[in-house]
């Protein structure tokens, strides 16, 4: 007969509290046995794991002893020394079972800012103090450090993960060396690359209650060459010891990837309806990837903002150069992280970039001509991927970083390309003022609807003229200086006047209520707004 003890209970009612607190925010296992370790806890994001995992034991008490702020909770030495030498985060949780409230220690940072903790060898236990701010109830903010203790534990163990690294991969190495292995630690995730270094057999045993998507997963497998992703319950490889290795971790997600992969180079250049070349060809280095059934293009990351992603259906023979792709899969992106940072007139690839999206706004279509090794393997064109608002966006985008590299040129100021991808409605004003300035000495735009102030301060002849001057019409004002900020550096252009050629007042003035003012006192204030069909116009005086 089993006796289920109080302090057994406790701990059963604290690990269903922390399980159902973490389990919307992570993926919740138990340890089997849970020695030191109640759960692992791998944080989750959009629904999907993150590889990031953290060690969770739980620890109930029905009176928790609470001063200055803090659960004093006895905890065995022996399990904080297990923890100093993880290399992945532990956090201890107390839980209070009656108010139903847990509060985490994160136990190497602990240790690490004590010391003095980890030679308690003649101990058993020890007093840990855990605050009271520390609520797992407060999830958010507790994943928010969970994510972060995994940076921590990379700068406490910065070169033992390379170890750690090079052991693992001679342990499964050694299991079958008819792959080579490789291991990696990034951002508290470990991934195992295995690749077969000749011909290898093994065999797939697929289970999966959806039939249609598994069938599309084996297509995207073998036909396409992708990269597929299974789940360890959806999917069982035997063949290898490897494999067999894995399996043991239910956890582990496993892609796998059955193609041929071979350095390519792409040569792409934007050509009219006679194909004669509009824009100046430039290189995209990437690979090939063969499928059964299809080859993909994919260029590499690297200095030219235009990434691109082609599948093409293998035939026969090669595609002759007149082969239309317009029925094939064709992905090409803009991608400018690679500008950040870098001066504006110095932008790598912008001339062709520009002359690019320019050509397909005037309906121009892409010449692609691939190579391998110096050879040319096949050419063809594609039509304009992109959707006409993007190009047409991209060329508006091109034409303004021009304005900015045409004022940069003609201040002397070295402005640099910003890291937010984006520019303020004011700013995108801006430039065009100031280079309109600049290039023409005067920016004209529609003036219906704009708006000019000024303040007058009339002496005794004012009040003796003809004031419907100021009443409408065109009207002009001239400000002593005007100062613009573009990307942190202050731009005076000096002073300019400001002209609506076609206006109304829109102040209503009691000039004989101003006339009996003291001098010094009279002061008008105008505003004219622009008519339709109006100009409103700034120029450099």
């Amino acid at each position: 007969m089993t006796t289920i003890t109080r302090s057994s209970k406790i701990g059963e009612i604290a690990e269903k509290l922390v399980d159902g607190i973490l389990t919307p925010y992570c993926k919740v296992r138990k340890e089997n046995p849970d020695i030191h370790i109640d759960f692992i806890a791998e944080i989750e994001q959009h629904g999907e794991p993150t590889g990031k995992r953290v060690g969770i034991q739980v620890k109930g008490t029905e009176n928790p002893k609470i001063k200055d702020g803090v659960i004093k909770f006895t905890f065995e030495t022996k399990s904080l020394r297990y923890y100093a030498e993880n290399m992945y985060p532990i956090f201890l949780i107390v839980v209070d079972v009656k108010n139903r409230e847990g509060y985490w220690l994160f136990t190497q940072k602990m240790l690490n800012e004590n010391p003095i903790l980890q030679n308690k060898e003649n101990q058993k236990t020890i007093t840990l103090n855990i605050s009271l701010q520390n609520k797992i109830t407060e999830t958010l903010a507790f994943i928010e450090i969970a994510d972060a203790a995994q940076k921590y534990m990379r700068e406490l163990w910065p070169s033992s993960l390379h170890a750690a690294a090079c052991a693992e991969k001679k342990k499964l190495q050694d299991l079958d060396n008819r792959f080579d292995v490789n291991v990696k630690y990034d951002n508290g995730a470990e991934t195992i690359q295995c690749v077969a270094r000749d011909r290898v057999d093994f065999s797939l045993h697929l289970k999966s209650e959806n039939r249609d998507i598994l069938k599309e997963k084996l297509i995207n497998l073998f036909d396409r060459g992708q990269r597929v992703e299974f789940p360890p319950q959806e999917l069982q490889i035997k063949g290898s010891p490897l494999f067999e290795e894995f399996s043991k971790h239910n956890f582990l997600k496993i892609t796998l990837e059955a193609s041929c992969r071979k350095p390519a180079e792409l040569h792409l250049t934007v050509v009219d309806h006679q194909d004669q070349p509009i824009s100046k060809a430039y290189r995209i280095d990437g690979e090939f990837i063969f499928g059964r059934k299809l080859v993909r293009f994919e260029s590499k990351k690297n200095n030219l903002p235009l990434n691109l992603t082609l599948n093409i259906p293998l035939p026969e023979t090669c595609p002759n150069s007149n082969e239309e792709y317009s029925k094939h899969d064709s992905a090409l992106h803009f991608d400018d992280t690679a500008w950040e940072g870098k001066a504006f007139h110095n932008l790598p690839y912008f001339d062709a970039v520009s002359s690019f999206f320019y050509s397909l706004k005037a309906g121009c279509r892409i010449c692609l001509s691939f190579e391998h090794e110096g050879n040319l393997i096949f050419k063809g064109y594609v039509p304009n991927p992109f959707k006409e608002s993007f190009v047409n966006n991209m060329s508006g985008f091109c034409m303004l970083v021009e304005k900015i590299r045409f004022i940069a040129k003609y201040l002397g100021i070295n402005f640099t390309y910003p890291v937010q991808h984006s520019y303020p409605k004011e700013e995108v004003k801006n430039i065009h003022m100031i280079y309109a300035l600049l290039k023409d000495g005067k920016f004209q735009i529609d003036g219906a609807g704009q708006k000019l102030k000024a303040v007058l301060q009339p002496n005794e002849c004012f009040f003796s003229t003809d004031k419907d001057k100021i009443k409408g019409g065109a009207v002009a004002v001239e400000a002593r200086e005007k100062v613009f900020n573009l990307f942190g550096e202050v731009i005076n252009l000096g002073p300019l006047r400001y002209t609506i050629t076609d206006s109304r007042l829109l102040t209503k003035i009691d000039f004989e209520a101003i006339r009996l003012l003291p001098l010094p006192e009279r002061k008008i204030f105008l505003e004219w707004e622009g008519k339709e069909g109006a100009q409103f116009i700034i120029t450099r005086i």
